[in-house]
Parts: C-alpha cells; sequence; structure tokens
C-alpha cells in the first residue's frame, strides 16, 4: 500500500556520485557504487550507525530539471562529528513523502515499484517535490548481493501546497 507520511529529519552518511537519467547513465553508474560499497565493505567502516539498514537516496540539485542528481550509498547516523573520508553526510529534510513497502528479489523488486509510486502521484494529484527520494534497505541490499528477499521501504517527497 501506498500512503503519504510525514517524516523527521534523517542523517545519513555515505559515499556518492554525480549521475544522470540521459541515455541510461544512471543504471551502470549506481550499479557500480553498489558492487564498490559492498565489495570493499565501505559502510562497515562508519561510526555512530542508528542502525544497519542501507539507504540510497537521491538528491536533486534542481526541480527543474531532474535528470541530474547526486546519488549516495549510506546508513543513518546518530553524529556526524567523526565522519572519516571518504564519507559525507546528507540531511534528509523533514516532511511528506509517498510511502511504500516492498519484498523481493532486488534490485527487481525496487525497479517494479517506482511505476506504482509514480501512478499513485498522477492519480491522486499528489505532485512530486523533487527534492530527495530515498530507499531503506531493512534487509538485503540493491543488488540482492547476499542471496536473500530484500526488504526495503521507498519514500518520494511530494508538495503540499
Amino acid at each position: 500500500m501506498i500512503q503519504v507520511v510525514h517524516i523527521a529529519e534523517r542523517l545519513i552518511a555515505g559515499v556518492q556520485i554525480q549521475t544522470t537519467c540521459q541515455d541510461g547513465a544512471a543504471i551502470p553508474a549506481i550499479h557500480q557504487l553498489w558492487q564498490q560499497v559492498l565489495q570493499e565493505k565501505l559502510l562497515e567502516q562508519l561510526p555512530d550507525k542508528a542502525s544497519n539498514h542501507l539507504y540510497s537516496a537521491y538528491f536533486y540539485h534542481n526541480p527543474n530539471t531532474i535528470s541530474q542528481y547526486t546519488y549516495v550509498i549510506g546508513c543513518e547516523v546518530t553524529n556526524i562529528d567523526n565522519i572519516p573520508t571518504p564519507f559525507k553526510t546528507f540531511t534528509l529534510p523533514a516532511g511528506t513523502y509517498l510511502h511504500t513497502q516492498a519484498t523481493g528479489k532486488a534490485p527487481e523488486i525496487v525497479q517494479q515499484t517506482w511505476p506504482k509510486i509514480w501512478q499513485k502521484s498522477k492519480e491522486d494529484k499528489l505532485p512530486f517535490a523533487y527534492t530527495v527520494d530515498f530507499e531503506v534497505y531493512t534487509q538485503g541490499d540493491y543488488l540482492g548481493s547476499d542471496k536473500k528477499e530484500s526488504m526495503v521501504e521507498i519514500y518520494s517527497s511530494i508538495k503540499t501546497s
């Protein structure tokens, strides 16, 4: 079920890439970043994690030009004072989001769920804010590397006025 939720601000720390939706460039770039994060066990180096849930976030630089964005893989943290290199910190802003949960084989389950969110936004006239969208992997990861079913929560920022 897709529903409107209000969330509090969250701080995440992670690694990032700049990418674009143009010419299908984002998918291989995102895959490569996930492979690097998982193979090098980068997130195990993060101090002060709020949980072991994995976050992936899409930060849009310009709501009028959503094709270019910063993609981040990280974890929610409770303190940003001791974040080592190569990690950067990001704020997932408090606000109103469309939210759903999905369980299944990754990355297919994520790729199958996003169009449902887009359809809900259109049907209910809930325009996207294009500030940040994010996924929280409460089990598994985007690549399904642990061969388990992934459980993911998906949040997409929406306009409230």
